[in-house]
């Protein structure tokens, strides 16, 4: 009788250890998802049903969050805690923003948000020589020509060529080979063309879209790893493709 009762203790006792194990796995989990990730990456855990920084962000005078709504980040559905980390669905600030919360990230931060998803780029980036190994940190970073915020859905003033101008050529640093210049000023205008072409109600076809998409990577390709011998060989293979692609479109 004795040895019957010690077993149903010793047997309460490893349910209660293993209910206690779950509980606490599950209560793991359910912190993780609500701290949200600064490194989240695409197939990162991190959810939010309720966003409340798009509720609180929107009401301020830049208005980040309408900015945000129209990039492509946006469109895709990624939150604002997927590159900032802290709390979405947080409805006071002291706790959406806490955790690995970064609201002004500095450039090595930005090169880390966007490096969890963009890997490949950021490998090539760093390779480059806005990256010199001897500072271990970058001269530009991917929000400086991309955007914060806007990323997909630059201002219709943006120019890659004039971006780029606005340090090559000026003082100490060499102007831009005049063919890599030219595809940029043509890829400007590719973009010209689309825009237009939308504002008529005229969207682009899956096709065109794709074209334009590996158009861009092709550019990528040279201005990540500022590669810009291997740019001058592609140069006018880009060039052709742009040209006509801007002819379809029109």
């Amino acid at each position: 009788m004795v040895k019957a009762n010690g077993r149903r203790m010793q047997y309460i006792v490893l349910l209660a250890g293993v209910a206690i194990g779950v509980l606490a796995w599950t209560s793991s989990l359910t912190a993780y998802s609500l701290e949200g990730n600064v490194h989240a990456g695409a197939g990162s855990p991190v959810s939010q049903a309720v966003d409340n920084c798009v509720a609180c962000h929107e009401k301020r005078s830049d208005d980040p969050a309408s900015l945000f709504k129209n990039s492509t980040h946006g469109r895709t559905k990624k939150t604002c805690s997927s590159c900032h980390g802290g709390d979405g669905s947080a409805s006071d600030k002291a706790s959406a923003h806490s955790g690995r919360f970064i609201g002004e990230p500095s450039s090595n931060d930005v090169l880390a948000m966007c490096g969890a998803c963009h890997q490949t780029a950021l490998a090539a980036f760093k390779t480059s020589r806005h990256f010199p190994e001897h500072r271990g940190s970058s001269r530009v970073d991917c929000v400086r020509c991309h955007g914060a915020h806007t990323v997909g859905s630059p201002s219709r003033s943006f120019s890659f060529a004039s971006y780029c101008a606005g340090c090559h050529g000026l003082e100490y640093l060499p102007g831009l080979p005049v063919e890599i210049q030219k595809t940029l000023s043509m890829l400007d205008d590719l973009s010209d063309a689309i825009r237009g072409s939308e504002s008529k109600g005229r969207a682009l076809p899956a096709e065109q879209l794709q074209r334009r998409k590996e158009i861009r990577r092709s550019i990528a390709d040279i201005v990540h790893p500022t590669d810009l011998k291997g740019g001058l060989l592609k140069a006018a293979e880009v060039q052709e493709r742009i040209r006509d692609l801007s002819q379809a479109v029109k």
